[in-house]
């Protein structure tokens, strides 16, 4: 509905396998997911996909704390807080695009 194509991953090693062949211009995760967290999943996904975005989200307090520990690594993400809503979410996907533009 709104002009964006997604792909959709319940494990994040089966977007990490997907986008092996397909290169995303945007990842959207969740921080606590199984098998990997969703900073390392960002983290291993710009390292194969240089320009892809990140947008995270989280409910979780720690999460600013494994935010932080990837930013004094020179990982810049985009971390919502949940609940997150729609014309929030558009909105930062939005910014990320005209950064990726500029």
């Amino acid at each position: 509905m709104n002009g964006f194509s997604a792909k959709f991953f319940t494990r994040p090693l089966e977007a990490l396998n997907a986008a092996r062949s397909e290169a995303p211009d945007l990842l959207i995760s969740d921080v606590t997911m199984p098998d990997l967290s969703g900073i390392d999943l960002a983290i291993q996904m710009t390292a194969q996909h240089p320009t892809c975005k990140v947008l995270l989200f989280s409910g979780e307090a720690a999460a600013m704390d494994l935010l932080q520990t990837a930013s004094e690594q020179g990982h810049n993400f985009r971390l919502l807080l949940k609940p997150a809503y729609p014309a929030e979410i558009f909105s930062e996907i939005g910014k990320l695009a005209e950064y990726s533009a500029a």
